[in-house]
Parts: C-alpha cells; sequence; structure tokens
C-alpha cells in the first residue's frame, strides 16, 4: 500500500490552505459570517482527515496477518455529514429573509476540496475551486437580479446620528431590517457599523442610495454587501 512522504503531506496541506484561501477571501470580503479564516480551517482539517484515511489503509495492509478491515470512505464520510452542522452556524434566520446560504454551501465546498487534496486527486480539487470561485464572483456579475439588498453603513455614534441613518434608510423601505451593528473605536471616537436590509424602488441604483446618506454629515462609509 502506498506510504505518504512529509514533503506530499506539507504540499497537500499547502494547497489546501491556498484553494480555500481565495474562496474564504471573497467570501470576507462580502462580510460574511464565515470567512478567510474559517474556511482554511475546514479546507485544512477535511484534508488531514482524508490523510490519516489513507495512512490507516496503509497500516491495515501493511499487516497482512492482522483481521482488521476498514472501510475505505468512512472517515471521508464523517467530514461530509458534519461540515453540515457547521454550515448551519452560518445561516441567520430573521422575520423575513433567511441570510447565510452561500457561505453555508461554501464552507461545503471547500470541505470537498479539502478532501480531494487529502485523497491526492489534484484535478478534481483545481478545477472545483476555479469554478466555485467562479459561481461566487462571475455569477453576480452576470446575472443582475433586482431584489433586495444589504447596505454597510458606518457613522460616529450618538442616537441623533443614528435615527438620521434610520430615517433615511426608512424613506427607502419602510420594511428594513437590520441584520447586524457592532461598535469600534477610531481615532479615539466611537464608530457604529450596522448593516441594513433594503429593497430599492423601482429604477433606483446603489449610487443613489450612497448620494442619499452622504448627505448626513456623521456618515463615514457606505458599501452594498452580498445578500447570500
Amino acid at each position: 500500500m502506498y506510504k505518504l512522504t512529509i514533503s506530499e503531506i506539507f504540499i497537500r496541506l499547502l494547497l489546501s490552505i491556498l484553494f480555500s484561501g481565495l474562496i474564504g477571501l471573497e467570501r470576507e470580503k462580502n462580510n460574511s459570517s464565515a470567512g478567510l479564516k474559517t474556511h482554511i480551517l475546514v479546507s485544512m482539517g477535511a484534508t488531514i482527515i482524508a490523510l490519516i484515511q489513507i495512512d490507516v489503509m496503509s497500516f491495515v495492509a501493511a499487516s497482512p496477518e492482522s483481521n482488521i478491515r476498514v472501510d475505505a470512505v468512512r472517515l471521508i464520510a464523517q467530514v461530509v455529514s458534519g461540515i453540515g452542522f457547521l454550515g448551519a452556524g452560518t445561516i441567520l434566520t430573521t422575520k423575513r429573509s433567511i441570510v447565510g446560504l452561500t457561505t453555508a454551501a461554501s464552507i461545503w465546498g471547500v470541505s470537498g476540496i479539502g478532501l480531494a487534496l487529502g485523497m491526492g486527486f489534484y484535478e478534481i480539487s483545481i478545477i472545483g475551486s476555479l469554478l466555485i470561485l467562479a459561481v461566487l464572483v462571475g455569477f453576480k456579475r452576470i446575472f443582475i437580479v433586482h431584489g433586495p439588498q444589504q447596505v454597510l453603513i458606518k457613522f460616529f455614534q450618538g442616537q441623533e446620528a443614528e435615527d438620521k441613518v434610520k430615517k433615511a434608510i426608512g424613506s427607502l423601505d419602510d420594511n428594513y431590517e437590520i441584520l447586524s451593528m457592532k461598535t469600534e473605536v477610531l481615532k479615539d471616537k466611537l464608530v457604529k457599523t450596522q448593516i441594513y436590509r433594503i429593497k430599492l424602488k423601482r429604477h433606483m441604483q446603489f449610487s443613489d442610495i450612497v448620494e442619499f446618506l452622504s448627505s448626513i454629515d456623521e456618515v463615514l462609509t457606505v458599501e452594498t454587501t452580498e445578500v447570500s
């Protein structure tokens, strides 16, 4: 039975970091709940499990007198089912929507890439990584669907400033949702970041939102994030 060398183990884990890192970076840029580090760790974990599976099979094959029998895909099957629980943790259910499905699917995808690398199926892992990236990056540029958008707004913290932002958002969509918020210190001042989910009115572009919100003095940045 084939025995893995140290260099092969290192190369497979390094490729796992590279491929999953590209996908995780795309998720990180879209402010997803699972970003660069999460995707890398998921893929590396899957790769390590696959490497263990190979070594276990090699160990058993090297002992013909042993009565031990090994299922060649038992550990791999556990990874596939276990990733489902991790992916579920990235899905956020609100009153009117479900957010995080794309990120959950990308986590499941990088686990498959990790397994392929661990088992030495380089062609599958390379083609799979490129196609996953193509779906995440390319599809949203090719297929433009008018619907709800997520808007990330940073502004100097204060009740008056927050009221202005909410009033402005409310004028765009009465049924807006606040998906997340956080506060950080920037140049000795408190800055609040909020992500709103709104549905644009007909013929309205995102640039119109930026121009509208930029009229508020306390607003620092206005960005769009992916609805996933």
